[in-house]
């Protein structure tokens, strides 16, 4: 059985909903409920469901497919799938179900009692919260699946912890006190504004005085009594002073990072200025300066993208650049051409997407020079462009706008090609550009013989000779 498996993309957060409950209920229970007894009410058989579904999870973790480490692989075999659970999670799962609360009901009597061995039955309960460490494989399992980023995961982590830290510390100062009729403890110190009798009201205290420890506030108005509660008090402190500092260490640099990007970004545009001041650039120039790289920061992650990229199977990245470029590659007619079967064409799109380069240009810049040699295609994304041919007859020249999403520079498939023509930025322009060499490179195989056939006729067509040249025997 895989974990991956769709039952288990219902059963896993079932399970990850009943550690909640155990997490926070269990403790409780311990604390502030004495009754052992096998009452029949809502409580008794919320805790019999919870144990069922644990007992339940514990069979089925003896079909799931396993790792096992001396052979290197993942198995399917009942035997080893068993083997390898019962050397690991067993013995830490069968504590978590054992039925703690039948063991005291049948030892609660007045010989039990006298022994203080109910007492200890009862800290035994707190062996279900071994239960947590089953989160830990579920969580795993759904790591791949979440898309949360690392960042907001770990401070929903610390926001838990210093819940739960605090819910258990309150249900440990509850523990304290042993006898209720005692004069000497914490709780008759706060009788006159606490009722003693009812659990959620002392629950209430015990969470007081732990969140109040937990965040060094430490108003003083519930104090211990006597030497338990003193070193009870003292441990609350310790643990709670630590998790506290560790969190809020933790946390500030976890929202320092989340905003890397702008950080690096803002950082990037101080030296800028600080250089621009140096070298005592014109306003003008300054202004123009800081709009260019206001509208090309999000260039400066493309680094961070193709190291993704490069960490991929060459499935996977071809998959992705794909997704990403194959929308503005088809712009391009002769690389979308429908005589090409498709499954080589999609290959060969894929292909040129992950040669694609991003590029970007200010207002009034020069794109394509007249009489330039033609290596290079540009896609324009956004952006507008002026294409000026030279004038064949008479001194006016002809000029055409070119709104984006367009493709200049088809001719670049043409060998020793000089363009007769110049192309220039009117806006902020945003694009990719494919190199001739890199198209060269990639048909240099023959693994898309359609597409060579379909780009020779498209430079025929055109007058000229098609990439790669004569050596093309078509």
């Amino acid at each position: 059985m895989s974990p991956d498996a769709s039952f288990f993309r219902i059963w896993d957060p079932v399970i990850l909903v009943l550690l909640l409950v155990t997490a926070t209920l269990t403790p409780y229970e311990v604390a502030f409920l004495e009754d052992f007894s096998e009452d029949f009410d809502s409580l008794w058989w919320l805790n019999r469901v919870i144990d069922i579904a644990f007992v339940v999870d514990m069979v089925l973790q003896f079909f799931i497919v396993k790792w096992v480490s001396t052979r290197q692989r993942f198995t399917q075999s009942l035997r080893e799938t068993s083997s390898v659970y019962v050397r690991g999670w067993l013995l830490i799962d069968f504590l978590s179900v054992f039925p703690w609360e039948f063991v005291g009901g049948v030892l609660n009597d007045e010989s039990v009692q006298s022994l203080s061995l109910l007492r200890v039955i009862r800290l035994f309960r707190l062996l279900k919260l071994v239960r947590l460490l089953r989160a830990s494989r579920i969580l795993k399992r759904w790591e791949a699946d979440l898309e949360l980023r690392y960042s907001v995961m770990h401070l929903c982590y610390f926001l838990l912890l210093c819940i739960t830290v605090s819910h258990w510390l309150a249900c440990l100062w509850r523990l304290s006190v042993d006898d209720l009729t005692r004069t000497d403890t914490w709780i008759a110190a706060v009788s006159d504004t606490v009722d003693i009798r009812s659990p959620l009201s002392v629950y209430v205290a015990s969470l007081y005085f732990s969140v109040y420890c937990v965040t060094t506030a430490g108003f003083g108005d519930v104090v211990p009594q006597n030497d338990m509660e003193r070193l009870i008090a003292i441990l609350t402190m310790a643990a709670g002073a630590s998790i506290y500092a560790y969190s809020v260490g933790s946390v500030s640099a976890i929202v320092a990072s989340m905003d890397e990007d702008n950080n690096a970004f803002h950082q990037t545009m101080d030296n800028l200025n600080a250089w621009m001041n140096e070298v005592c650039l014109p306003a003008t120039m300054r202004a123009e300066l800081r709009k260019y790289f206001h509208h090309t920061r999000n260039l400066s992650k493309e680094p961070t993208y193709r190291r993704l990229l490069g960490h991929m199977s060459p499935v996977l990245r071809k998959r992705v650049a794909s997704h990403c470029h194959s929308t503005w590659v088809q712009q391009v007619p002769f690389f979308a051409s429908k005589l090409v079967p498709r499954l080589e064409r999609d290959a060969f799109v894929m292909e040129v997407c992950l040669r694609l380069v991003p590029v970007s240009f200010a207002p009034d810049e020069t794109v394509v020079r007249h009489n330039e040699p033609a290596q290079l295609l540009y896609i324009l994304k956004r952006g507008l462009v002026i294409r000026t041919l030279p004038a064949l007859v008479g001194n006016c020249a002809c000029n055409f706008r070119v709104l984006a999403p367009a493709v200049i520079g088809e001719d670049f498939i043409l060998t020793n090609f000089t363009r007769p023509y110049s192309v220039r930025s009117l806006t902020f322009l945003d694009g990719y550009s494919l190199e001739k060499r890199g198209l060269e490179h990639l048909l240099r195989h023959d693994e898309f013989p359609y597409t060579k056939v379909v780009l020779r006729r498209q430079g025929l067509a055109s007058g000229c000779p098609s990439v790669p040249g004569p050596q093309w025997t078509i």
